[in-house]
């Protein structure tokens, strides 16, 4: 059972995550995982935080679900299921200071696609992003980077962005799930975290909505990324 200390430090973090992606519809794992590895270790923080993540990403994706582009969620998410066993192949071979360098390096590499603000679209991309992510959720928790990239191609409009975002999060989120189930990931110290996440995430999500209104765009995004290499810093240096 985790100590108390590592549940209330465990849900600052994801208090600090669900900010992020309040404000910017994505950002929860990348923020999370990294700094919750070196709290409860890294399987345990894939787990725990793809569990919370799917409660929020479905509860938001249905919610705004008039503005999904419906064809981007469909083809990311079945792509994404293809790829999943391989991630969690990975995330039950691989060892603890291993999968922290992996978790870095993924995060490392998202901050660098946003800031050259790369972009990829067709339905090449499409296929390879999907599987890509899927195999990323179910090995480091964090399948957000290929599909950012590929809808961010889309031109879709904010509101439109942010809701297919999360439906396609939500519902490979959920297949997830029942593959670390299956695999016998879900204890009872998981069931434990993601309780204290489920407290944390809606005082992050309200501080984040609260204050998105008074930051201008370049201030808030230059933040966001300050966070997240420091989270990817964080992974690398105590990956042991």
């Amino acid at each position: 059972m985790p100590a108390v200390e590592t549940l209330l430090v465990s849900g600052l973090i994801v208090c600090l995550a669900a900010f992020v992606q309040s404000t910017t519809g994505f950002g929860f794992a990348l923020v999370a995982v990294p700094l919750l590895a070196t709290v409860s270790g890294p399987q345990r923080a894939v787990v725990s935080v793809t569990a919370v993540s799917v409660l929020l990403s479905a509860w938001v994706g249905w919610r705004h679900r008039a503005a999904l582009d419906r064809e981007a969620v469909i083809g990311y998410t079945w792509t994404g299921l293809v790829g999943m066993p391989v991630g969690l192949l990975v995330l039950l071979v691989v060892s603890s200071s291993t999968l922290k360098i992996l978790v870095g390096i993924v995060v490392l590499l998202a901050v660098g696609a946003m800031l050259l603000r790369f972009r990829a679209s067709g339905r090449g991309w499409q296929v390879a992003a999907g599987l890509l992510s899927g195999a990323l959720l179910t090995s480091t928790g964090m399948n957000g980077p290929p599909i950012v990239i590929g809808i961010d191609a889309r031109d879709l409009p904010p509101a439109q962005f942010r809701a297919t975002l999360q439906a396609i999060f939500g519902l490979q989120g959920i297949v997830a799930i029942g593959l670390f189930a299956a695999s016998g990931l879900l204890d009872r110290e998981v069931g434990l975290l993601v309780v204290a996440y489920a407290v944390a995430v809606p005082i992050g999500w309200g501080l984040g909505t609260l204050v998105f209104t008074r930051l201008s765009p370049s201030l808030f995004r230059r933040g966001v990324m300050a966070m997240l290499v420091l989270s990817a810093v964080v992974a690398l240096v105590t990956a042991r």
